[in-house]
């Protein structure tokens, strides 16, 4: 068989793999943006207080799922939030780190009045982290399942 100029096998399998990988990736990560959507929207598993403390399908519906990229040297799909307060800060990363609520009634806003506010105590509720601990083995399999589909159905090229 002639030689073909410019091809480079183990190239074309890693640039195979990488879609293979990317779409295992993504597999995976629908498991667990599905569970964290459904813990707001129908298991009422959300926070507690806010805008959101009855609404939690205001919540759900600002969950994202980002593409397959490369961080600190791993290919990974993230899951989060866009949502964002009128101030600027994320509210569900508030409440997924963990807070302390400040007490601010009629108090104002002068220097004074900042000093005698009263503090709450501290206040945390995960909703990410527990849907990846309850679908990890779902989302393994998802990722195993999608690659290897991708490989059985030729993504890999056959070296020459």
């Amino acid at each position: 068989m002639a030689k073909r100029t410019g091809y480079t096998p183990n190239a074309a399998r890693g640039a195979a793999l990488r879609r293979a990988t990317d779409a295992g990736l993504v597999a995976a990560a629908n498991i667990v943006t599905r569970s964290v959507k459904l813990r707001f929207r129908e298991r009422d598993q959300g926070y507690t207080t806010g805008d959101y403390a009855h609404t939690m399908g205001g919540v759900a519906s600002t969950i994202t799922q980002s593409e397959p990229h490369d961080a600190e040297g791993v290919r990974r799909v993230t899951i989060g939030t866009n949502k964002r307060s009128p101030e600027g800060y994320s509210y569900p990363l508030a409440w997924e780190l963990g807070h302390v609520n400040v007490a601010m009634g009629d108090q104002g806003n002068d220097a004074s009045s900042l000093a005698t506010r009263s503090v709450g105590s501290f206040q945390r509720v995960e909703t990410f982290r527990p849907a990846l601990d309850e679908n990890r083995d779902l989302a393994r399999a998802a990722f195993a399942r999608t690659v290897k589909r991708f490989l059985r159905q030729g993504a890999l090229p056959s070296a020459d």
